[in-house]
Parts: C-alpha cells; structure tokens; sequence
C-alpha cells in the first residue's frame, strides 16, 4: 500500500517567500525549498527521533552526492494559523518564519556536513554540526536587532534585549 502524499500546512505559501528571502538560510537549503519535490510532508516523525520537526536523510535521488529532500514533520508543526491576516498574524507568522527558518538552518548544517563517500558515517559531525548552524541563525537575527536598536538610539529597547539575551 503505497503512502498517501500529505501536503503542507496553510501557512506554508505564506512563510515560503519569507525564508527565501532570508540571507541567512544557505543556498542549497533555498534550492531544495523550491523543488516541487524538495519539501516532504510527513505525518509522523522517524521513530528514533520523536520530537523531530525536520530531518534529512542520507537518500540522494539522483546520485550527484548530495540530499534532495527535506522532511518535515506536520504533527510536530503548528496545524494553523487561526484568523485573517491581521497584525496578530502577521507576529504569528513571523515567529513560524524564525522557528522554521533555525529548522531549515539546522538541516542545512546536516546538508553541509552529509558525505555521500563515507556510508558507515554520512553524517560526520552529527547534531552539533546542525545545532552550531541553527544556533549562528538566531545569533544573526539578534545581531541585525542590536544594531538597529543602537543605531535608532533606542537605549531602553536595547537594555531590555541584551538582558533578555544574557539569560538565554
């Protein structure tokens, strides 16, 4: 019995061009974005991870070395975004772009590091290969928000930034 296809969540086209725009997000990552294929939509994670939101596999479709597919996980995604495109969504919608744009860059660090010549070990610097590369995401949106708050003189933004960063 072949799988029934699931398709994206209502908010994707939403988000998509979004994250195509981020700077932040590699190259090949944007690539597998916008494959039609490039995306799948799973129900459920992999049974050894869980609380997988997204994952790639060693697969290489085409055999040129590197992943095709980034899997990602709807029942550990937001089902919706409830109501109409107002301000409140819009916040929503741009925190779902941060979230999934530290996923797409924690793939991405998979992605970078995936060696098709080693089978018994494709994935040479594991999770913290992937987390240094979500981590440097998030870093890199902070950093454009410190900058911008210092160079608009908003001191007390900025205060409260920096201690809120200091105890994460």
């Amino acid at each position: 019995m072949k799988k029934k296809a699931q398709s994206a969540p209502p908010y994707w086209n939403q988000i998509k061009p979004k994250l195509n725009q981020d700077s932040r997000i590699r190259p090949e990552v944007k690539n597998i974005l916008n494959k039609i294929d490039g995306i799948v939509w799973e129900l459920n994670p992999p049974p050894d991870a869980p609380k997988a939101v997204a994952y790639v596999s060693s697969e290489d479709a085409n055999n040129n070395g590197k992943i095709d597919k980034i899997h990602m996980v709807l029942s550990n995604l937001p089902p919706n975004v409830p109501g109409s495109m107002d301000q409140a969504v819009d916040q929503i919608l741009d925190m779902l772009e941060e979230d999934i744009g530290g996923i797409l860059a924690h793939e991405g660090g998979h992605i970078a590091d995936f060696n098709p010549n080693n089978p018994q070990n494709p994935f040479p610097g594991g999770e913290g290969v992937a987390d240094s590369a979500e981590a440097l995401f998030h870093q890199q949106k902070m950093a454009k928000l410190l900058t911008f708050l210092k160079e608009n003189n908003l001191k007390e933004e900025l205060y409260i930034l920096k201690k809120i960063s200091e105890q994460t």
